[in-house]
């Protein structure tokens, strides 16, 4: 499934930017600022598995053949691939 494991992937990144905070600043203050760059990556992590999961939710000939022929062109395209899997974990924009 095209959003499968992303809730995983956005805690391991909240636990990094944590762990990395409270080594630098007291714990009321690492968990505030933790959270204010975790965020960002969540709500677009969040956004691009709706597209996802609402593409594929589609019970239609026509959407099948196109997101399987895109998939396939996708699967062939390590850039492209690379692109859509770091912008579905949060890393890119």
């Amino acid at each position: 499934h095209p959003v499968a494991g992303q809730g995983l992937n956005l805690a391991i990144r909240g636990l990094e930017l944590l762990i990395s905070n409270l080594r630098i600043t007291e714990v009321d203050n690492a968990l505030v600022l933790a959270h204010e760059a975790w965020k960002p990556a969540r709500d677009q992590t969040r956004a691009v598995s709706s597209i996802l999961e609402a593409i594929f939710d589609r019970d239609n000939l026509v959407r099948k053949i196109l997101t399987g022929t895109g998939l396939a062109f996708i699967d062939q395209n390590l850039w492209l691939k690379r692109l859509i899997a770091d912008a579905g974990m949060g890393i890119r924009s």
